[in-house]
């Protein structure tokens, strides 16, 4: 019997994401507003977290998608993992973009913004094509 195991580098990006989100906001996002930095940098500021959001949405969607994929059944073990990077790309730009939109404060405040849908965008297409080029999970044989 085989099991899944994530990547490692995944793992680190998650982590790495969650760890710039919180650097940002309670230390670089402060100083950059007291400051006067260019209006570049303010963007940056502003929308990094919705790029790490992106991140870790799309490592959690593709990686629980990926796990009930080989877990459920074999039938739907056979669907490709592309599909299912697709799906969780789809399923995260949904939660992210109808956030930013407005249409759900599930993230908490949020003020329109179109750098942030850039940021958003970034991350997600970011995050596919590593998916794309270094996969997400690795089959382990395990001995019973």
């Amino acid at each position: 019997m085989s099991s899944l195991r994530i990547k490692p580098y995944l793992a680190r990006l998650y982590i790495a994401a969650f760890l710039v989100f919180i650097v940002n906001k309670f230390i670089a996002r402060p100083f950059v507003l007291d400051q006067d930095f260019p209006d570049f940098v303010t963007t940056i500021v502003l929308s990094l977290p919705n790029t790490c959001e992106a991140i870790i949405g799309m490592s959690m969607s593709a990686g629980l998608l990926l796990a009930a994929k080989h877990r459920f059944s074999p039938r739907f073990d056979r669907i490709p993992d592309l599909w299912v990077y697709l799906l969780a790309t789809l399923v995260t730009a949904v939660y992210v973009l109808t956030q930013e939109y407005e249409f759900h404060n599930l993230g908490g405040n949020n003020v329109y913004d179109p750098h942030d849908v850039a940021a958003s965008f970034i991350g997600l297409v970011g995050m596919l094509l590593v998916f794309l080029r270094f996969g997400i999970v690795k089959q382990v044989d395990r001995v019973t």
